[in-house]
């Protein structure tokens, strides 16, 4: 156990107020943070799916929010609760959640110490899961004769029906989008008419974790909103449109 920093430097937080210290360790840094609790923990300073640095993660009741995709590690035990608890076993290989390193941490006479060997994976990590499973490649069929005849539809975009909202004139609307996290992807949105205007968003972690948006409308009359969850390149996976009447109040 190595001392790294005083007791006094980290202060309790959870959610937007969580403090992360990043303090050095041997040749490399580790993150600590002091729960709502009392509780010190320290953990790898970078997500383990794709490596995203975790210095501004928000921590809300011990779960650790990874600011870009979303996933969820315990902070305590490194575990991954999401997708790794609800994402089909057979499914893990593509989402690769890992588990988030730990190290053991303890506190007196006002210092916090730092182990400098991370502890032992989680007892739910099955690294088995996270490969990619040996299958033989399907020989295609050779084209039967005939005319041709029309094949399923490319694989596209899944728009969702139209959504119908009445709201009020100065009044502020939350609408929940699901989060199911594919690499890249981000929810987008595209408002029509000076009536509406987004105001906030937020993660919302949990089993069925959802992106927050808060809309806000300006004035009486009509807007749309498109909310467009789709990769860095553009790429669209899901499109869900919102039609909103604007009350005079």
């Amino acid at each position: 156990m190595l001392a790294r920093l005083a007791s006094e430097d980290l202060v309790a937080g959870d959610g937007n107020t969580t403090q992360i210290v990043r303090v050095r360790l041997g040749t490399g840094h580790v993150l600590v943070t002091r729960l709502t609790t009392g509780e010190v923990v320290a953990f790898a300073p970078v997500c383990p799916h794709q490596f995203t640095e975790l210095d501004e993660a928000a921590i809300r009741d011990g779960q650790l929010r990874c600011p870009r995709h979303g996933y969820l590690y315990d902070a305590r035990s490194g575990e991954n609760l999401h997708p790794g608890r609800d994402a089909p076993q057979e499914n893990l290989w593509k989402l690769r959640p890992g588990y988030l390193p730990t190290f053991g941490v303890t506190e007196s006479d006002g210092w916090i110490s730092v182990s400098d060997q991370p502890q032992p994976p989680p007892l739910s990590f099955d690294p088995a899961l996270e490969q990619r499973p040996d299958r033989d490649e399907a020989t295609p069929s050779p084209p039967t004769a005939g005319p041709p005849t029309a094949g399923p539809p490319t694989a596209g975009p899944v728009e969702q029906s139209v959504k119908f909202l009445t709201v009020a004139a100065g009044s502020t609307t939350e609408i929940r989008l699901p989060l199911v996290p594919r690499p890249g992807f981000t929810w987008r949105f595209e408002v029509m008419g000076q009536q509406l205007e987004v105001v906030g968003e937020e993660f919302e972690p949990g089993y069925s974790p959802c992106q927050l948006i808060r809309m806000a409308a300006r004035g009486a009359g009509a807007g749309t909103l498109t909310c467009t969850y789709a990769s860095a390149a553009g790429e669209p996976a899901d499109i869900r449109t919102f039609i909103v009447r604007v009350q005079s109040s």
